[in-house]
């Protein structure tokens, strides 16, 4: 006899929406948040953060996550939870959110235009941005 599967394994339900797709994973959202902040740690200049002792605490409101970073010895880190003793605690939309981490010199326009809450230090995001660097997303590989 034959061994029959059930619908669902290792925890991956069937989204109803694409028949045959296993595509909802359970912390996926958690999973996709880990990699927002896996990018933000790529801009950060390990030279000019070693010095810098830094904490922001993120409410995602629409995923219901809350998540601390930290800039500690030249490193950007991050967890699940809020921190005691964060200078700041940001609270909006992971859209939104993420503009902040994508550009934090512009952490103030970006709350304006976003209705992100903001409570505590915004300096924390100027102190970000400067030890961040920006680059073209879009940059050559290969040049001739």
């Amino acid at each position: 006899m034959g061994v029959r599967l059930p619908h669902h394994r290792q925890g991956l339900e069937r989204d109803h929406r694409r028949p045959g797709c296993r595509t909802r994973a359970p912390g996926r959202a958690r999973r996709g948040l880990a990699l927002l902040f896996d990018y933000a740690g790529v801009h950060v200049i390990g030279e000019k953060a070693g010095e810098t002792d830094l904490r922001i605490n993120f409410t995602f409101t629409g995923v219901g996550e809350q998540w601390t970073m930290w800039v500690r010895n030249g490193v950007l880190n991050a967890r699940s939870g809020h921190v005691d003793g964060a200078q700041c605690t940001v609270t909006g939309s992971k859209a939104a959110l993420a503009g902040l981490l994508r550009q934090p010199g512009k952490a103030v326009a970006i709350a304006q235009q976003t209705g992100v809450e903001i409570e505590g230090d915004i300096g924390a995001f100027e102190t970000l941005a400067s030890v961040t660097d920006t680059f073209d997303p879009h940059f050559n590989i290969v040049t001739p």
